[in-house]
């Protein structure tokens, strides 16, 4: 019996069904931060609803998690177009949860492929806050390499964590731009 359960497949929710839920239950949220929240969780509404509603603390004052992360993408963004520094990029992303940079420069890359593949960018949710002029123009054979690396920024568990993180997301970065 378990050896035939793991071969079921469950379906999950497409990206349409996952937004109506999370529009329903978090009626206030505007649709980007839900499209946002749904691309770094797998399209899962549960994790979304999860990531829109978590808090960080610093010092005696609570942060919505969401707004570490819009202020990252407008970091990445602004990168991108060349008003924002690289050290100004790594200390925004530095910031981040290790699981949630790697997961947000996952998708950044991915999408940059599925745009370069020819797939409409009305359907990439991220996309539409980064400037897919300038990404367009990093080699595809670099977003390949940079895909591969993001395993050693994210800390998970077989893995132990990096001495020098910042060095590591500038060395990441440098590559991705093809300038190492």
């Amino acid at each position: 019996i378990l050896s035939r359960a793991y071969k079921l497949r469950v379906a999950g929710p497409s990206f349409a069904e996952a937004e109506a839920f999370l529009e329903k239950k978090l009626p206030g949220v505007a649709k980007a931060q839900l499209e946002f929240a749904l691309c770094l969780c797998y399209n899962a509404p549960y994790g979304a609803k999860k990531l829109l509603n978590a808090t960080y603390k610093i010092g005696k004052s609570e942060r919505h998690l969401m707004d570490q992360l819009d202020n990252a993408l407008r970091t990445l963004a602004a990168f991108f177009n060349a008003k924002t520094s690289l050290d100004e990029l790594v200390a925004v992303l530095k910031a981040l949860p290790s699981e949630l940079c790697s997961r947000l420069l996952e998708e950044m890359v991915l999408e940059d492929l599925k745009y370069k593949a020819g797939v409409n960018r009305g359907s990439l949710p991220l996309m539409s806050f980064l400037p897919y002029d300038n990404l367009a123009k990093l080699q595809a054979s670099n977003l390949f390499e940079a895909r591969r690396g993001l395993k050693f920024i994210a800390t998970s568990a077989p893995m132990p964590p990096s001495r020098a993180p910042a060095a590591q997301l500038r060395t990441w970065f440098l590559k991705l731009t093809g300038r190492l």
